[in-house]
């Protein structure tokens, strides 16, 4: 059995659960994992491991799951490179505390994180909507990084409605920050309370915190944040001026593409193209395909063409035009999307077609999805692409035909992604 039929399976036994009987459901999951754990490589093999724990999960075996969890920390801890392996670990806790399983995870990641490596588990519990569990944990965390999570903290209360315990919360954050004695934790513990700020709307905050921070990189970081907050309240003037006032070119040029995301992202197509007129060369590009992305996603799918054709970049060009195809998909016109697909280069094309003909099968057209798959070149694209259809059939039901196209696959040498990316992405 193949990786690539091995989750397609996975996936069309999660997504048509209530197709499929339990007990077969569990017996194919049963057979996945026993082939999953014969994958060399053990970063694969951490990665399918949890996706099989996450689909005993959804189909409610939830013994099967956490046992197939452990596997996958035991195959995680074999990967080479730290960062890696760091990753794994903390996509099983993720995953775990989905699972509602947030005592193990705690006595998990006791077990794993020690000496001079910082426990993940107050983030995941943020991530996983547990600020309270969160801030309990708050103390296992670095000195700058206590102040940030506070901030988050507040960030998630203001977006619950609770803005009350967002400004005491917030409170509290600057205070430790604030009393870090080293000037590059506390500049960087400073910085993340004006992303916070800025992600409050509180323009004002912002720009009293950032007059705090005394290293130079993260000065500009932070003045970066003051010109988005500026931008998304509608103060474009006062955002460009900010932008203007930052040393570094790098953050400078990240400032402007914030200020036309933000103008873009609010309706005002005429103010991000005038910023993108006052922008370098690599800014301007960006900001008119933040253009084309709002104009696509308004219907004005001429416009978007129009704004994407002219970026001097190619690079940026066709990530514009990726965007307006992304853009009609998610409107729902795959017509739309196939007429703008055939106006990317061949290798730009691979980068989305997968989601044109997963689209391709929701409204029907399965076998012009099939064929259309079945035309990509590479060892990698095609495959993918495949996959991204069998994906889809498993999604609407069709879980026969979905192993069926699997099985057609073969190996095939890409990365996929994970459910806790999945999962994040979806809570975001």
């Amino acid at each position: 059995m193949s990786l690539a039929l091995l989750l397609t399976v996975l996936v069309g036994v999660a997504e048509a659960q209530p197709l499929s009987p339990a007990f077969e459901a569990r017996t194919v999951l049963l057979q996945a994992r026993s082939a999953a754990s014969t994958i060399g490589q053990p970063h694969t093999r951490a990665r399918a491991l949890r996706e099989i724990a996450w689909a005993q999960h959804r189909a409610g075996d939830r013994t099967e799951a956490l046992h197939t969890l452990e596997s996958a920390t035991l195959a995680g801890l074999r990967i080479e490179d730290e960062n890696w392996r760091l990753d794994a670990v903390a996509d099983v806790l993720f995953l775990q505390i989905h699972m509602g399983d947030t005592a193990g995870a705690r006595t998990r990641a006791a077990s794993l994180f020690r000496g001079l490596v910082p426990s993940p588990l107050p983030w995941l519990l943020l991530e996983a909507d547990q600020p309270a569990a969160a801030r309990v944990l708050m103390n296992e965390l670095e000195p700058q990084r206590r102040p940030e999570l506070l901030a988050a903290i507040a960030v998630m209360q203001a977006r619950g409605g609770n803005r009350p315990a967002s400004t005491a919360t917030m409170k509290d954050a600057i205070a430790l920050a604030t009393g870090l004695t080293q000037e590059w934790q506390k500049s960087y513990a400073l910085f993340t309370l004006v992303r916070a700020s800025a992600e409050l709307r509180d323009v004002s905050g912002a720009r009293q915190l950032v007059q705090l921070v005394g290293d130079r990189a993260w000065h500009a970081a932070a003045l970066d944040q003051v010109a988005t907050a500026e931008a998304r309240a509608g103060d474009v003037t006062a955002a460009r001026q900010t932008a203007q006032a930052i040393a570094s070119n790098d953050y400078r040029q990240v400032a402007l593409i914030h200020i036309g995301q933000a103008q873009a992202s609010a309706g005002d197509v005429q103010g991000a193209l005038t910023t993108a007129a006052l922008s370098p060369a690599h800014a301007r590009a960006r900001i008119q395909r933040e253009v084309a992305r709002a104009q696509a996603a308004g219907g004005d799918v001429t416009s978007a063409r129009a704004t994407a054709s002219a970026i001097a970049e190619e690079g940026e060009k066709a990530a514009a035009l990726r965007v307006i195809v992304r853009a009609l998909l998610a409107r729902g016109d795959v017509k739309g999307a196939q007429t703008t697909l055939v106006l990317l280069p061949p290798i730009s094309q691979t980068f989305v077609l997968g989601e044109v003909a997963a689209a391709q099968v929701r409204v029907g057209d399965v076998a012009g999805a099939l064929a259309m798959a079945r035309a990509v070149r590479g060892d990698d694209y095609g495959p993918m692409a495949l996959r991204d259809v069998a994906i889809a059939q498993a999604a609407v039901g069709d879980v026969a035909a979905a192993r069926h196209t699997a099985a057609t696959i073969g190996d095939a040498r890409f990365e996929y992604q994970t459910t806790a990316e999945a999962l994040r992405q979806i809570s975001a």
